[in-house]
C-alpha cells in the first residue's frame, strides 16, 4: 500500500510514472524491496474477464493454445533433473555460462575462481551431462 501511495504522489508531481530508483529513494527502501513489492502488488490486481483485449489474430491463436499440452514441458523437466545431478557450484557455473551467457572470464570474476577452473568445471560438467543423457537414451 505504501508503494501505491508513493507511485501516486511521485506520478502527480512528475506527471509520469516514477522509476524504480525514484520509488526506492522516496520510500527509503532498497531497489530489490521495491521490485518485490511491485511483483506482489501486481498479483493483487484483478482484471475483468469481460474487458476487451485488443488482440489480433496472433494473440488469439496464442490464447487458444494456452489450454493445450506443451510437449516442451516434459523436456524441460528432464533437463532440469539431469542438471540436478551436478554439484551446486557446477550448476551455478553452467547456468552462468549457458543461461546468462557470460564468458569464462566473467564467470571467474563473479564466482571468485580462475578462468582455468571455470574451464575445467564446464568441461567436467558437460562430460557428466553427456554421459547421463547418453545412458538415458539407451
Amino acid at each position: 500500500m505504501e508503494l501505491e501511495t508513493a507511485r501516486r504522489e511521485l506520478s502527480a508531481g512528475a506527471r509520469r510514472e516514477p522509476t524504480i530508483p525514484e520509488l526506492a529513494a522516496h520510500l527509503k527502501w532498497s531497489v530489490e524491496t521495491v521490485l518485490e513489492a511491485l511483483q506482489v502488488s501486481a498479483g493483487r490486481r484483478a482484471a475483468s474477464l469481460e474487458a476487451p483485449t485488443g488482440q489480433g489474430p496472433e494473440e488469439a491463436a496464442l490464447l487458444d493454445a494456452l489450454g493445450d499440452d506443451d510437449a516442451g514441458f516434459a523436456q524441460v523437466d528432464e533437463e532440469l533433473s539431469i542438471a540436478h545431478g551436478l554439484p551446486r557450484y557446477a550448476r551455478q557455473v553452467v547456468r552462468l555460462r549457458f543461461v546468462e551467457d557470460l564468458t569464462q572470464a566473467e564467470i571467474a570474476e563473479r564466482v571468485g575462481i580462475s578462468q582455468m577452473q571455470v574451464s575445467r568445471i564446464l568441461r567436467q560438467s558437460l562430460d557428466q551431462l553427456r554421459t547421463t543423457i547418453e545412458s538415458a537414451d539407451s
